[in-house]
């Protein structure tokens, strides 16, 4: 996890480092492009990014804990709304076997 220093810049308390405003950007561009929620790894893969994985899910989990990002829980398996849908009525859901 980072500093609190290295999430400031400039000397402002609550500035976002360069690492976490091109993580940031590139979530927010790939979520608006799909509808769908942007894995670490589907960032990394990205050419402009030189970091793994684990580094940039590391940042994904500063933005979250400064309340910028949101990781949605996933619904359980088998259930027939998207994701996130956040239901909680059975009639949604289909076990399957």
């Amino acid at each position: 996890m980072s500093s609190n220093n290295e999430q400031m810049q400039n000397g402002r308390p609550g500035a976002l480092s360069a690492r976490a405003q091109s993580v940031m950007r590139s979530v927010v561009q790939q979520y608006m492009e799909t509808g769908s929620t942007v894995s670490s790894r589907f960032i990394s893969k990205l050419p402009d990014f030189q970091l793994s994985s684990a580094s940039i899910r590391s940042v994904m989990l500063d933005l979250e804990e400064a309340g910028l990002l949101y990781a949605p829980i996933p619904p359980p398996v088998g259930c027939r709304q998207k994701p996130g849908c956040g239901c909680s009525s059975k009639a949604c859901w289909s076990r399957t076997t």
